[in-house]
């Protein structure tokens, strides 16, 4: 083993081949199996794979954070939305078990830049390296089961940034080993990190309407008019929506934090036509205004703000003037006023052109 790591520093090409000085004995295997006389030597496959004694880089526990029975109503998808805790062990016979050994969940918030908020780079609830909270919507402060966080000009620029991803994640990304292990080897310089991850969740924030949502900033003017995604605007878009579409996992879950775009007729044929430009996608949009309250929001000793956005009752943000108002607030009251997800109470959900949750509070 040592040998061929060694040999991952000799290559200087992509491609190359290493031959090394090993080949298996024909002769040891024939005589070992001829032993047996003739007798089943196969075992069982272990549905626990045994102890190793060679080095495990990462322990990944997949946390599926069942909801309580109070929450039940704004539950998600569990199933798809898994995430996982993951710390490095450098050598040790610890070995994860087969339904743990799979790749890391990537959870970005990408907020608009004229959308006032701020989000930390690392999205993760309090700068966390890990894990995610078990109920990720319990908190006042911001919500959980976020990664990172990004600023977008406009939706090439969105698109930019989660291409980047596949290419290289934020150092809080990267865990850091306690010890050197193998890393120590010659050929080996640096701590493991993934290279990049496909999106298997992706929060855009940015200001609504009824079936527009302003990925290129507010309608000041045409120009802006013009990158609003709209249905009428989508062939002009296909190429920005595509590269997001092939920076998400398959079955990733694609949400729309902006107020109202998911409302009537006009946020069904929105996300009807997205949905047939992403296939296998969950696309989720709101029927309601969504609300942020910046200083409720803020990371103490930084200036960046958690993640989330809260699902109102409202059809109008006027409905929401008070709210700073401490002894006027619900802020605190997460059963009145939850964080919006796909199942909170106004989203409008849709999967392969069929809607899968339709609100209540929707204007036909």
């Amino acid at each position: 083993m040592r040998t061929a790591l060694q040999a991952f520093g000799t290559m200087a090409e992509s491609g190359a081949v290493v031959r090394l000085a090993a080949r298996w004995d024909d002769n040891g295997w024939r005589a070992a199996a001829a032993s047996t006389r003739g007798a089943d030597t196969r075992m069982p496959r272990a549905a626990t794979p045994p102890i190793q004694a060679a080095p495990v880089l990462f322990n990944c526990r997949a946390d599926p954070r069942p909801p309580g029975p109070r929450k039940l109503r704004r539950s998600r998808n569990w199933l798809s939305t898994h995430f996982l805790s993951c710390h490095f062990l450098g050598r040790g016979p610890a070995r994860a078990s087969p339904a743990e050994e799979v790749y890391m969940s990537l959870a970005v918030w990408a907020n608009a830049e004229d959308v006032p908020t701020k989000v930390c780079t690392n999205a993760r609830l309090g700068g966390a390296p890990l894990p995610h909270p078990t109920d990720p919507d319990a908190k006042t402060h911001g919500q959980g089961g976020w990664d990172v966080g990004l600023r977008f000009a406009n939706i090439d620029h969105l698109a930019g940034q989660l291409d980047k991803l596949r290419i290289s994640l934020p150092p809080h990304m990267c865990p850091t080993p306690p010890s050197a292990g193998l890393w120590s080897l010659p050929g080996c310089t640096s701590a493991p990190c993934r290279p990049g991850e496909f999106v298997t969740r992706l929060a855009i924030v940015a200001h609504g309407l009824p079936g527009r949502i302003y990925l290129g900033g507010q309608p000041i003017s045409e120009e802006r008019e013009l990158m609003a995604l709209s249905v009428k605007n989508l062939g002009n878009l296909s190429s920005s929506l595509m590269r997001i579409y092939w920076g998400t996992e398959q079955r990733a879950t694609i949400l729309f934090m902006g107020c109202l775009a998911g409302q009537g007729k006009k946020g069904d044929d929105l996300l009807m036509a997205l949905s047939g430009l992403w296939p296998n996608r969950t696309i989720v949009a709101f029927t309601t205004v969504g609300y942020m309250l910046g200083h409720k929001m803020l990371r103490p000793n930084e200036t960046c703000m958690e993640p989330g956005m809260r699902d109102t009752e409202y059809l109008y943000s006027g409905s929401l003037e008070g709210q700073q108002d401490e002894p006027k607030s619900r802020w605190r009251d997460l059963e009145w006023m939850p964080w919006a997800s796909e199942s909170s109470p106004d989203a409008k959900v849709i999967l392969n052109g069929q809607f899968l949750r339709r609100p209540i509070r929707d204007n036909p």
